[in-house]
């Protein structure tokens, strides 16, 4: 498999699900993200929305 070139400092996510430890369900589901070098985001939610879940499964 050939993957696409990714330029540095990209991240690039695409479909992630993601099931924690312990858990029988996935509690994240076809997530899709690019941030392009240089560029900020911002994780705006209400308590309990998955934002920190979201982090725990890009950084593992």
């Amino acid at each position: 498999m050939t993957l696409p070139a990714v330029r540095s400092g990209e991240v690039r996510v695409s479909g992630l699900t993601w099931t924690p430890l312990g858990r029988r369900t996935p509690v994240l589901a076809g997530l899709d993200l690019r941030v392009e070098p240089g560029e900020r985001v911002l994780l705006l939610g209400a308590s309990g929305a998955g934002k920190s879940t979201v982090l725990h499964a890009l950084t593992g």
